[in-house]
């Protein structure tokens, strides 16, 4: 915590008491209800303590003031960045496609063991070995070429395949699938597979997993074309609404449903609840008690 403590609770009342020493409700609501502090359960705290909520609502306005792990500012936790595998950039309308591959060194086969193959005079034995060493050796150094090439080749077709992603960023991903790059690429669909895993991709729009960009369908409710109405899109949409709903009054998951056939997409209460954990957003009631102590 870095505070001498054992948990949260005790690290906030430590400094609730230092910058705040002689607000005792503060004090009291950190020690006898964190749970309800959890919770947002700010009528809960009201009716315990015989206060008035806007007053508990206050208290709780202050609490954003601490940290809850400050010893978190001195850690020397060694953060591990991504190094993307691919760059992507879209200039002047061009997809341009690198693979971050220069670190590694190239591979090539030693002259010397290539002229001990050519000599006459090693045995049958010897020559047949060292030719087989040689063949395995050459197939290695295709396979690392052929990989490199597939790689390649399957970034390129599915950053063609999201060129509005390139253009407008996330929430513009459309509807795209294994078998479709594999159809495109002539790549079996597990070969798709294995290059999307743990591959990531520099954007201008951030670094991503090259999986990311294969997303579902969602039905529409007005027959558009599928490829408009991605799970993406539809997380897009979703998040927009939110953002421009009433703080004191937010949208719950079936008006949300309600909000997106508005414009044309079917979506279930269940999928809604899905979005929102995807987009680490809390539900109505949540939000709406969130929006009651920010400033």
């Amino acid at each position: 915590m870095g505070c001498a403590v054992t948990d949260v609770k005790e690290c906030l009342l430590v400094q609730a008491s230092c910058y705040y020493p002689d607000d005792r409700l503060l004090h009291g609501i950190i020690q006898d209800h964190f749970h309800e502090i959890e919770k947002l359960d700010w009528a809960g705290i009201a009716k315990t303590t015989g206060q008035n909520v806007n007053v508990i609502i206050e208290k709780s306005r202050l609490l954003q003031n601490l940290n809850p792990y400050p010893g978190s500012a001195f850690s020397s936790k060694e953060i591990k960045y991504i190094i993307p595998d691919i760059e992507v950039k879209l200039v002047d309308g061009e997809i341009l496609l690198n693979l971050n591959d220069d670190w590694i060194p190239a591979i090539g086969i030693s002259s010397y063991y290539e002229g001990l193959v050519a000599k006459r005079n090693s045995s049958k034995e010897e020559h047949e070995y060292l030719t087989g060493k040689l063949q395995a050796a050459r197939a290695f150094i295709k396979n690392i070429s052929t990989r490199r090439e597939t790689i390649f080749k399957v970034a390129m077709s599915i950053m063609s395949r999201q060129r509005d992603f390139l253009e407008k960023g996330p929430g513009h991903l459309k509807y795209l699938t294994h078998h479709d790059i594999a159809d495109e690429t002539g790549v079996h669909e597990s070969t798709v597979s294995r290059v999307s895993s743990n591959k990531f991709v520099q954007t201008s729009w951030g670094v991503f997993e090259l999986k990311y960009f294969f997303v579902s369908k969602i039905k529409s409710s007005q027959g558009e074309n599928g490829e408009n109405n991605s799970s993406d899109r539809v997380r897009g949409l979703l998040l927009e609404i939110i953002q421009g709903e009433d703080p004191g009054n937010p949208f719950n998951d079936e008006e949300l449903a309600a909000r997106l056939k508005e414009k044309g997409v079917i979506v279930a209460r269940r999928t809604i609840v899905k979005y929102r954990d995807m987009l680490n957003i809390p539900s109505s009631g949540k939000r709406k008690k969130i929006n009651m102590i920010k400033p």
